[in-house]
């Protein structure tokens, strides 16, 4: 065992030589461990040590420093549990808060080094599976998210390359409702799916896995164990949850942007269900979020178009309805008889709640519409055009004040004799544009967010460029255009000729 824990810590050196070894020797350093941890029995993996007060493995190595001898012993204590050859209590609490193994675990999470974890994809797709079964076995799913958002957090901070892992974690926040923690994993915009290509040097796309500028895209695929193999209704399913979860944080443009994504991607000649979901709940989102029927993403295609609209005819009567209610400022009673009419398809879809909010923001657009036809109201105006109950004068001055504080409304009242019906509802002018300060923070944002694409769409370019693929169209060009030369130039000499002709005749 002493030989063992001499070796596991022999790579990386610490404390780190001032100058960074070259990423060749880093990269064959990490794959002499992995080779030595492959070769190592689990059982030694788990024994204690030697000597002293013995111990475990887990109590000497640094998960920051040796994070993948720290990766392989967590997985071979938690194979030992799973096969009930350590008394360690039971084969879920040991992964559980107050479990021996939970304590390692957020370690292993919160300080493991994302470059050696490159090397242990495998071990860590594992490892991550265990959290989540142990988790579901205990009825505790929400326990599982934190060890998983930290685990795709810190693996990849860009969050650009899509696995696997995306889809188990959307999901365990979605049956748990947790909305807020999928956040820091769902605003990180995805550029990259998985693909069957090869990893490290023999691939002559990629710099070594331990390249500090290497793309995650590179080492996350299925060959390396980290994700698995992804197909459209993974896809699909990531979209439409994200979608769902950003429509119950009331994030309603990141919401669309989600529900846009499900509805773009390539089907073959239907939609699938999915994506018909995905669509419906973007024309409600639409609605909660400008007041209108939101068209179609661009890139849709006109198949796609026409098998939307032919099942979706319920809801885009809603949103139709709505838009041309406020415009017109006819009331809600249409929009009313509508919702009604359609009770069974919102139940059968679990769109009711959508629907019922779509329905109480008819009134907050039909005041802010009166905010650009009048400069001021009375209450009493106010709640016969768009209050349910036109006499209630305290409730309308109640939701105007709530309006107002929330943000919704750029307006004031004037308190004007002694009954809420003579009040007036003034409004303001549009909301003041962004401080100086604001702007500036708004450009850096938008220049990062243009590096962060130019950088992809640069790596996207590389990808394309030395694809198999695009090497062999390119030859096949460049065949035809030599085939096809003398045919144009010659044409090119008899114009030349003709035109010297016509110069000599004159």
């Amino acid at each position: 065992m002493d030989s063992l824990l001499s070796q596991l810590l022999s790579f990386p050196p610490h404390p780190p030589p001032v100058v960074p070894l070259p990423d060749a020797e880093v990269d064959r350093g990490l794959r002499r461990i992995v080779k030595l941890l492959n070769e190592v029995p689990a059982k030694k993996l788990t024994a204690g040590i030697s000597g002293g007060d013995g111990g475990d493995l887990l109590d000497i190595l640094d998960p920051s420093i040796n994070s993948l001898p720290y990766l392989y012993v967590l997985v071979a204590h938690i194979n030992s549990v799973a096969s009930g050859k350590l008394p360690l209590g039971s084969k879920t609490s040991a992964l559980l808060p107050g479990g021996r193994l939970w304590g390692p675990l957020l370690r292993f999470m919160e300080h493991f080094d994302p470059i050696q974890v490159r090397y242990g994809g495998a071990e860590f797709k594992r490892f991550i599976s265990a959290i989540e079964t142990a988790a579901r076995k205990a009825a505790m799913p929400a326990v599982a998210i934190h060890p998983i958002q930290l685990a795709i957090s810190r693996l990849d901070p860009s969050g650009a390359c899509f696995t696997s892992t995306h889809l188990i974690f959307v999901q365990l926040c979605m049956e748990t409702r947790e909305f807020h923690m999928a956040k820091p994993v769902l605003d990180k915009d995805v550029y990259s799916f998985p693909g069957n290509h090869r990893t490290g040097a023999s691939n002559p796309l990629h710099r070594l896995i331990c390249s500090r500028n290497q793309s995650s895209s590179n080492f996350t695929t299925p060959s390396s164990g980290f994700t698995e193999k992804i197909s459209s209704k993974d896809i699909l399913q990531y979209f439409l949850l994200g979608g769902m979860i950003y429509t119950a944080l009331k994030d309603w443009e990141r919401a669309v942007h989600f529900y846009d994504m499900a509805i773009i991607t390539p089907a073959a000649n239907v939609v699938s269900k999915i994506q018909l979901e995905a669509y419906n709940k973007r024309l409600l989102v639409g609605i909660l979020w400008k007041g209108i029927c939101l068209e179609m993403p661009k890139t849709t295609t006109a198949v796609a178009q026409r098998a939307y609209r032919a099942t979706s005819k319920a809801y885009e009567a809603v949103a139709e309805i709505f838009e041309d209610s406020i415009k017109k400022e006819k009331g809600p009673l249409q929009l009313i008889l509508e919702i009604d009419a359609g009770q069974d398809i919102w139940q059968e879809s679990a769109n009711i709640g959508l629907v019922k909010q779509v329905f109480t923001s008819f009134r907050r657009f039909s005041v802010l519409k009166l905010g650009k036809t009048y400069s001021s109201m009375t209450i009493a105006d106010v709640a016969r055009q768009t209050s349910p109950d036109p006499n209630d004068f305290s409730e309308t001055a109640a939701y105007l004040q709530w309006l107002i504080s929330t943000g919704q409304l750029n307006a004031s009242m004037v308190e004007r004799g002694t009954t809420h019906q003579t009040w007036v509802l003034k409004f303001g002018e549009e909301l003041e544009s962004l401080s100086e300060g604001q702007q500036l923070q708004e450009l850096k944002k938008t220049e990062a967010r243009i590096r962060d694409l130019s950088a992809r769409v640069r790596e996207s370019d590389q990808k394309v460029g030395l694809s198999k693929e695009y090497l062999e169209w390119s030859r096949k060009a460049e065949a035809k255009v030599k085939d096809e030369v003398p045919a144009a130039f010659q044409d090119l000499m008899d114009e030349y000729i003709h035109d010297e002709d016509m110069m000599t005749d004159t």
